[in-house]
């Protein structure tokens, strides 16, 4: 599923092109920046169609700024998670894991059972 281009006036640094061209393509909107700069110093023409497109292209859906909102809101952050639930998490990941360490390590295990077969 391909996005429409649309201007990202939050996170612009002139008009917000560089940033929704980022946001179409998924490219990191710094790399889309450095190249829209060294492009323009090699086709100077660049410029005025960067202008147009900042002009003519519609602004994406949304608030305007970001200004007001907290971290967590922004969009690519998470929310922090607290130590206790962090605990919770990694203790499920360990758990999952010491099973699945018992089973593959265990002589009674079927994949044991299947290399021996095939010795």
């Amino acid at each position: 599923m391909r996005k429409s281009f649309t201007l990202d006036k939050a996170n612009k640094k002139v008009m917000g092109v560089c940033a929704g061209i980022a946001n179409m393509t998924g490219w990191d909107v710094t790399l889309v920046r450095v190249a829209t700069v060294v492009a323009a110093l090699i086709v100077h023409p660049l410029v005025i169609v960067y202008f147009v497109a900042g002009l003519v292209a519609k602004a994406a859906p949304g608030p305007a700024s970001s200004q007001g909102r907290d971290e967590e809101d922004r969009p690519g952050r998470r929310a922090r998670m607290s130590t206790y639930e962090m605990k919770q998490t990694m203790g499920d990941f360990d758990r999952r894991l010491a099973e699945i360490d018992s089973c593959m390590a265990s002589a009674n295990s079927p994949l044991a059972r299947e290399i021996e077969k095939l010795r």
